[in-house]
């Protein structure tokens, strides 16, 4: 889950007026500009501002989008006090005073990593001063979105604009508002210099500002609130949800071996029937000598039966209704780097579910599986399972489990996938773990009618593809 594109769009929709519903009842922004226009004229008899040159009239070309009836278009420097910065010099700075860097603050986060007095920063340099509830900008980089509300008074580097918004104004909604997308793209244009790239005061001023009412602005501030706290919850829970996930799938393919994935319909062929093909399709391959006849396979007992399946299913070992091909690896002279059969060993180039190229080829291929087929790791570790899309040699390392009676792969490789556990418990060995062919062969899985298979895995790729694009997703934001 991306949540920092997600607080962004959160963002985007909270300065468009989308985020919360309108009230008629609101008094318009209109009369908060009056209000305003009186309180600057106020303080600037009052010498505490000084009086600015006229910002430029607002164009309907300007406007970069729509705003509610109750809303009006501003400049940023008619609204706020940008640029009216108050400068202090070193020695009226005292020791017990917080000096703010613009390396205290993380980027886009506005959270304050660290908080230094002047006792231990020794400032030598001007500073400008802020007050409480002043929002702190870094005019330096800017896409860096290097901006806080400061929560106590204390001095900052000159890299930092501190400033308030006229007649209550909500410092948290004019953060907000800087660290837009939107805005954030629009400053980014206006900054100069290459590898310091500063805003200029003008520039800052002269930008649109979409001001709603007051009574709005406090509803939007406490919707932003609500849902970053939702998202952040979201973000510390990430690793509880890759697990969730994790145990999603195994859910998944527990329900779908056991017939409770998908409803069984009394119209599909039974699994006996399609027994019948396979021992027949199997008969003919030995009689066209394409394979071996198979020593007959022990009869499953009762209790390897580990639980109960659908009236239509039947319990079978894999051998029965796949050829199972053990891999052998080639003579080390024939094994280069370019010529030749892509040739696997292991599980060395194994993707998520399906087969990544090797680096290793034979000219001498001794045993080959086919496109489709679905490998199993047989040793080192044991059952990791892969599906290969094109014929490649396989070592000792492999196992190759070829399709009988119509049998998609996908239906192998998710079954198989679940008893992975039964599979890894049958491995033995003292240097390494490994399974041989006769495990392979006896291992006991239910078989479904062919059409349920196909039900089981258009159901089964679902689901994973959901699990696939939402681990992604947290992985992708926690880069």
């Amino acid at each position: 889950m991306n949540t920092k594109a997600l607080k962004d769009k959160i963002l985007q929709l909270a300065i468009q007026g989308k985020l919360v519903e309108q009230d008629p009842n609101d008094e318009p922004a209109s009369v908060l500009l009056e209000r305003i226009k009186e309180e600057k004229e106020k303080l600037i008899k009052e010498k505490k501002i000084k009086k600015q040159k006229p910002l430029p009239e607002i164009t309907e070309e300007e406007k970069p989008f729509e705003i509610p009836n109750s809303w009006e278009w501003v400049r940023f420097g008619d609204v706020t006090s940008y640029g009216q910065t108050r400068t202090i010099k070193p020695s009226d700075i005292s020791d017990e005073e917080w000096v703010l860097e613009l390396e205290d603050i993380e980027r886009d986060s506005s959270v304050v990593i660290q908080r230094i007095k002047n006792s231990e920063r020794k400032v030598k340099s001007n500073k400008n001063y802020f007050y409480t509830n002043d929002v702190l900008y870094g005019k330096l980089r800017p896409y860096l979105k290097k901006v806080i509300i400061a929560d106590t008074c204390g001095v900052c580097t000159t890299e930092i604009i501190p400033f308030n918004g006229y007649n209550n104004i909500l410092s948290k909604f004019i953060l907000f508002y800087l660290k837009c997308p939107c805005t954030n793209n629009i400053v980014n244009d206006l900054t100069h210099g290459m590898s310091m790239p500063r805003l200029g005061t003008t520039n800052v001023r002269n930008l649109l500002f979409p001001l709603p009412p007051l009574s709005e602005q406090k509803r939007i501030v406490e919707k932003v609130d609500e849902l970053f706290a939702l998202i952040d919850a979201l973000e510390e829970d990430k690793e509880v949800l890759l697990k969730a996930i994790k145990l999603t799938r195994n859910k998944v393919l527990q329900e779908a071996i056991q017939g409770k994935l998908v409803e069984q319909d009394p119209n599909d062929e039974p699994a006996r029937v399609l027994l019948e093909r396979i021992k027949a399709e199997r008969e003919k391959l030995v009689k066209e000598k394409e394979i071996k006849k198979q020593k007959p396979l022990p009869e499953i007992t009762e209790d390897e039966k580990p639980f109960e399946i659908p009236d239509s299913w039947e319990w079978v070992r894999l051998g029965t209704v796949s050829l199972v091909n053990m891999g052998q690896s080639p003579k080390g002279d024939t094994v280069n780097d370019r010529n030749g059969m892509e040739f696997h060993q292991g599980k060395v180039f194994f993707g998520n579910k399906f087969l990544r190229k090797s680096d290793k080829y034979t000219i001498e291929p001794k045993k080959i599986a086919q496109k489709g087929d679905v490998l199993i790791s047989v040793r080192a570790p044991v059952g990791i399972l892969n599906i290969t899309n094109r014929e490649v040699c396989i070592g000792r390392g492999l196992c190759s489990i070829s399709s009988m009676g119509g049998i998609i792969n996908n239906f192998y490789y998710y079954f198989l996938t679940a008893f992975k556990t039964k599979l890894i418990n049958k491995a033995t060995g003292t240097t390494f773990l490994a399974v041989t062919a006769s495990v392979i062969n006896e291992m006991v899985i239910p078989l479904p009618p062919l059409s349920e298979q196909k039900r089981i895995v258009k159901k089964v790729d679902e689901i994973m593809s959901l699990c696939d694009e939402l681990e992604k997703q947290i992985q992708d934001d926690g880069e």
